[in-house]
C-alpha cells in the first residue's frame, strides 16, 4: 500500500500537509464541489490527557495528517464505496515508536533510538450522500519489533492513518 500522508522532518510537515490539502481541493474535479467533503478530526478525552506526554505539537501533527490522509483518499475516490460527503473522526491513541521531543527533554536518559512498538485507534462515523450514517472503530498496532527497525517517531500510526483510509474508501467499517 502507497504511504500517502508519510512525511519526514517537522517542518516540512506543515509545508507538505498544505500542499497537499491544496492539490486536494484543485484535484476534486467536477463530479465532486470543491470543499464538498468534510473531514473533522478531534482528541479523545485520553488523548487530550497525553498532550503533556506527548507533545501538544506532536497531537496537532497527527490530526492534521490524519484529516489530510482521509480528505486525500476520499477525494480521489470520489467519495469511495460509501460516497461520504462527511467525515467525523476521534483519535482514541496513538503509540509513537520512538521518542517524542516532548519525552526526549523530560526524560534525558532517552535515546531517538529507543524503539516500541507503535500504532493507532480511531473511531468515528461516516455521512454519506444519501444521508446514511455508517460507524466506524478501525486500530492497527505493531506487534513485532523487527517490522519497526528504522521507524520513524510516528511510523505505526501513520499506517494505521493510511488503513484507516483505505477502509473508509472501500466501506469495510468494523466496529469492536
Amino acid at each position: 500500500m502507497r504511504r500517502i500522508g508519510h512525511l519526514d522532518g517537522s517542518g516540512l510537515r506543515g509545508i507538505a500537509l498544505a500542499i497537499i490539502l491544496g492539490a486536494v481541493s484543485l484535484s476534486a474535479g467536477p463530479s465532486r464541489a470543491a470543499g464538498a467533503l468534510d473531514v473533522q478530526v478531534s482528541l479523545a478525552p485520553a488523548m487530550e490527557a497525553k498532550s503533556s506526554e506527548i507533545g501538544r505539537r506532536d497531537l496537532q501533527d497527527l490530526k492534521s495528517e490524519l484529516a489530510a490522509v482521509i480528505n486525500l483518499a476520499l477525494q480521489r475516490s470520489n467519495g469511495g464505496k460509501l460516497q461520504a460527503v462527511r467525515v467525523e473522526v476521534v483519535l482514541e491513541d496513538a503509540r509513537p515508536n520512538r521518542p517524542t521531543m516532548a519525552r526526549l527533554g523530560r526524560e534525558p536518559s532517552l535515546s531517538i533510538r529507543s524503539l516500541s512498538l507503535g500504532g493507532a485507534r480511531v473511531t468515528g462515523r461516516v455521512t454519506s450522500a444519501d444521508g446514511s450514517t455508517h460507524a466506524f472503530d478501525l486500530e492497527r498496532y505493531s506487534t513485532d519489533l523487527r517490522d519497526d527497525m528504522g521507524a520513524t517517531t510516528w511510523m505505526d500510526a501513520e499506517r494505521a492513518f493510511d488503513e484507516v483510509a483505505d477502509d473508509l474508501v472501500h466501506g469495510r467499517l468494523r466496529n469492536r
